[in-house]
């Protein structure tokens, strides 16, 4: 606020002092007129540069104000995925896998690296990715939340899991999943 001000003061020193010299111009003969027309250019264009250089500033501030809360709103989400004891999985609309998250992963059915990048045909029995994929296809087309109930065979012993899918932008879903 103040710097704005300080550029506006700035601004209307120098018109007024371009008009001072237009003026002595005037009422003298010393001044050629090119000189004061260059003056007066010279002015405008500085005068253009402080109200730039102002509309830049506020704009940093605003991105400043922006990147701020985007960094709070970042910890905030990273302490709730902190907090959950369920898994979490990111796919697209084929079923790829994009992202996770599991606080350890002895509760996933296979390594990370096995899985990131590929589909759930290729990783899950057949018959779950295919319920998997049906709860998909419902979840983007409605848009409602799908929850699928499953047993899964992990380490020789059988686990039951919740998954609740929603959407997640832009084509994608998101899977919480609960032993």
């Amino acid at each position: 606020m103040i710097a704005r001000r300080a550029v506006w003061l700035l601004a209307v020193m120098f018109w007024l002092l371009a008009s001072v010299v237009v003026q002595q111009h005037m009422t003298s003969e010393e001044v050629p007129i090119a000189e004061v027309v260059s003056f007066i250019a010279a002015q405008g264009v500085l005068i253009r540069l402080l109200v730039e250089r102002s509309r830049l500033s506020k704009l940093r501030e605003q991105h400043d104000t922006a990147l701020t809360a985007l960094q709070q709103s970042e910890a905030k989400t990273q302490a709730i995925i902190t907090a959950l004891p369920d898994l979490m999985f990111l796919q697209d609309a084929d079923g790829r896998y994009l992202e996770y998250y599991a606080r350890d992963s002895k509760h996933l059915y296979v390594a990370p690296e096995r899985f990131l990048g590929r589909t759930m045909r290729e990783i899950m029995p057949r018959e779950l990715a295919q319920r998997f994929a049906d709860a998909f296809k419902e979840v983007l087309t409605s848009g409602a939340p799908v929850t699928v109930e499953y047993p899964l065979m992990i380490d020789g012993h059988i686990q039951y899991y919740e998954a609740r899918i929603v959407t997640c932008g832009d084509g994608r879903v998101l899977s919480i999943v609960r032993d």
